[in-house]
């Protein structure tokens, strides 16, 4: 039986990381947008997880060993695998469709995760979240514009990465009740850089010189976000705080204009600035949720 959610400790806090975390993904997402351009998506996926792994050693070694010790190795696996399958879908859609695009049908995570997070944990979805879900909701229709030819066969694989990256963020949800985030990014890397690296078995290839500092900054990237995104959700419930990953939607956003020269029309700018109001909404809300609320540092 998945025990039920208790109070987090500082949700304030963990909103604030989430939304750091959201702000790191969003700039992950132009550097894959960037390698797409030289390698297919399952190079990528591989080069993300295995770097990330190794980006992770000094995180493990100032936490010592016994830091991933675990009881539910199960239950790594079954995040790593909706995380592996979402991480996917979601590079393959970037390499084909606008990063906005792509990143507004990947992030539709939010519009799942307090569905999942009910059914799951056992969580009741507050009224507040459901406010601001539908105001980022509306933002991404906005974005979308259905009816103008974003939703193509590779849309729909953009989507379901945002499914199934609700599982996986859920997921990590009922891991931090047990394991350290070092545990959790760790177990992840492990498992995904094993199985990532079996499709390139027959189809390796030598990377130029000039793209391994990007390779360096895709896998630095992940591992620091995946660490502040799982110690977000360790202070704060996935239906808080879930909305607030819409910022890496608006990220995405800002480097189509500034890298691709792709500007919003006037739909897409003001869905892009709804979502953010709902993730703002999120944190103010949250802290006057709680009075006399600790500042995140001193938490």
């Amino acid at each position: 039986m998945i025990p039920a959610y208790s109070p987090p400790a500082s949700p304030r806090a963990g909103a604030w990381m989430i939304a750091l975390s959201a702000l790191l993904f969003g700039l992950l997402g132009g550097v894959v947008k960037h390698l797409s351009a030289t390698f297919p998506p399952d190079t990528i996926v591989f080069f993300r997880n295995a770097v990330g792994l190794l980006a992770l050693v000094p995180f493990v070694h100032r936490a010592g060993l016994r830091s991933l010790a675990t009881r539910h190795f199960f239950r790594h696996v079954t995040r790593a695998a909706a995380g592996l399958a979402s991480m996917y879908l979601s590079f393959f859609a970037i390499g084909r469709l606008r990063l906005a695009d792509a990143y507004v049908l990947s992030y539709t995570a939010p519009l799942f995760m307090p569905l999942i997070a009910k059914i799951w944990l056992k969580e009741k979805i507050p009224t507040h979240s459901l406010q601001a879900l539908a105001l980022g909701f509306v933002g991404v229709l906005l974005v979308m514009k259905p009816g103008t030819g974003v939703f193509q066969p590779v849309a729909l694989a953009a989507l379901a990465s945002g499914i199934l990256g609700a599982v996986a963020q859920v997921g990590i949800r009922q891991l931090t009740e047990t394991e350290t985030s070092t545990a959790i990014v760790f177990y992840f890397g492990l498992l995904a850089s094993g199985v990532s690296a079996l499709p390139l078995a027959g189809s390796w290839r030598p990377v130029p010189a000039s793209l391994w500092g990007w390779i360096l900054l895709l896998g630095g990237l992940a591992t620091v976000a995946q660490l502040i995104m799982t110690g977000g959700y360790r202070r704060s419930s996935p239906g808080r705080v879930g909305p607030l990953m819409y910022i890496a939607v608006a990220v995405a956003a800002l480097l189509d204009w500034v890298l691709w020269h792709r500007r919003p029309d006037v739909f897409s700018a003001v869905g892009t600035a709804l979502i953010v109001v709902a993730g703002v909404l999120i944190i103010h809300r949250t802290q006057r949720a709680v009075p006399g609320l600790e500042e995140p540092a001193a938490a």
